[in-house]
């Protein structure tokens, strides 16, 4: 079933009154953009969902988590992590990776 016009907007259109916004003059391709990244993170939170939920249970636990606790959930689910020496949390090729994804969405999308 075909989404509407409206469902397949990203932008929040629930201000009434004085601050209601004009759907008519939403920017279709920032729309498109928009929606195709909210899909992205969809999908990279449902692929690191096991990940998610082991770094939250362990934070329930403790109250707060230093970088190499955080590094060592990482690498139970194959995630490299690297802790710098002043506790700085470094995953390496973490922009690369997101722009791929980034590429690869775009690429499925047109």
């Amino acid at each position: 079933m075909p989404k509407s016009r409206e469902a397949a907007l990203q932008s929040f259109y629930g201000f009434e009154g004085p601050y209601v916004m004009d759907k008519s003059v939403t920017d279709s391709d920032i729309e498109k953009m928009v929606s195709r990244l909210a899909a992205a993170t969809h999908e990279l939170l449902v692929e690191q969902r096991d990940f998610l939920l082991q770094l939250g249970a362990a934070l329930q636990v403790s109250g707060k988590l230093e970088a190499t606790q955080v590094a060592k959930i990482a690498a139970d689910h194959g995630i490299t992590a690297e802790v710098k020496p002043e506790g700085y949390l470094h995953l390496p090729n973490c922009q690369a990776l997101a722009a791929a994804r980034v590429r690869v969405t775009r690429d499925a999308g047109q």
